[in-house]
Parts: C-alpha cells; sequence; structure tokens
C-alpha cells in the first residue's frame, strides 16, 4: 500500500484538517521536479501508455504548479510542518490537564 492512501485511511476524521497536505506537497514536488529536468531528461521518463499524473480535480499536476518555486514549496512545506506543530503542542497540553 502506498503511503498516501494509507495516510488517507487511517485519518481521525475528527482531525482531518490538522494532517499534512500530502497529495500537495507530492503535487508539488513532481512539478518542481520536472522544471529542473530539461526536456531531454524529462522525455526518458514519460509513458506513451500511461496518463500524465493529475490533481484531485484531474487538471494535470504540472500545470498546477508550473510558476511554483523552491523557495514556494519550502515555505509551503513549513506552514504545514507549523500547523502540525501546533495542533500537536495542544494535544499534548490538553492531555496533561487530566
Amino acid at each position: 500500500m502506498k503511503f498516501g492512501q494509507y495516510l488517507q485511511e487511517n485519518k481521525n476524521p475528527d482531525w482531518k484538517n490538522m494532517y499534512i497536505d500530502y497529495d500537495k506537497l507530492k503535487d508539488m514536488i513532481k512539478a518542481l521536479e520536472e522544471k529542473h529536468l530539461g526536456p531531454t531528461q524529462l522525455s526518458k521518463g514519460i509513458s506513451l501508455t500511461v496518463p500524465m499524473p493529475t490533481n484531485a480535480a484531474g487538471m494535470p499536476v504540472a500545470k498546477e504548479f508550473a510558476d511554483m518555486t523552491q523557495e514556494q514549496f519550502y515555505s509551503f512545506l513549513e506552514q504545514e510542518m507549523r500547523k502540525i506543530e501546533q495542533f500537536t503542542k495542544k494535544m499534548v497540553l490538553l492531555d496533561t490537564k487530566y
């Protein structure tokens, strides 16, 4: 089983907004990878039988993040990590009160 699928299937519904946005980060990484590989390098990995990856809306991944920079990726990643850190601290404080 792939990690993204495992994560989706095992999310606590009460905390669904507190999980890392794994799918978006994965799409961003793929887009950056495509951007930094030249057309000659990228063509080595293109399959004629497997469709290009798409996001949840069915849009090609590369177009959604075509203008994204590494700085934007790291900024989003840091934001996600802060979200998780704040949630974890909140839950630890709640747990220590009992």
